[in-house]
């Protein structure tokens, strides 16, 4: 992966929780103690958090260090996100429940585990990882065909 999805990465998960708190519709409000625990569990079995920080890993991994950075980041922000996980996982607690009912959240957690719930869950870290090469090949072949299409239409600098 590149420097630019890592730095993506990292600068949504800093505007993320600001942007959260913005959202008094979806945080402020009381939460159905059943319905919370049901979505814990399914944060549980669905390994949310095990996938967001071995996706962080791998990504960090895959970067070298940058020089505008102090020597150690990428190592301190895996460390600091796998001991902070769980404050990640509360963040989520108030968008399942803002987004699905009691009943889908149930239907996930019985889908998840099953043997099919359990190798999406296997494979998300690398489906991730493979989804954002794609997503960054194309970005680049389509703006590939921008750039062409406005050197053609006479818009270059």
């Amino acid at each position: 992966m590149t420097r630019m999805v890592v730095r993506s990465m990292l600068l949504l998960m800093a505007i993320i929780p600001g942007a959260l708190r913005g959202q008094d519709a979806v945080t402020d409000r009381a939460i159905d103690p059943a319905k919370e625990a049901a979505i814990r569990t399914l944060l549980e079995v669905s390994h949310t958090g095990e996938i967001m920080v071995a996706t962080l890993q791998t990504a960090l991994q895959d970067v070298p260090p940058d020089p505008d950075l102090p020597d150690g980041f990428n190592a301190a922000v895996s460390d600091k996100a796998q001991d902070k996980i769980g404050e990640f996982l509360d963040m989520m607690v108030p968008i399942y429940d803002h987004l699905y009912t009691l009943q889908q959240i149930n239907d996930q957690i019985a889908f998840y585990q099953t043997p099919s719930g359990q190798a999406v869950v296997e494979k998300a870290t690398e489906m991730t990882q493979l989804t954002m090469e794609a997503g960054e090949q194309w970005g680049m072949l389509l703006a590939g065909e921008v750039i062409v299409d406005l050197v053609k239409k006479g818009n270059s600098r």
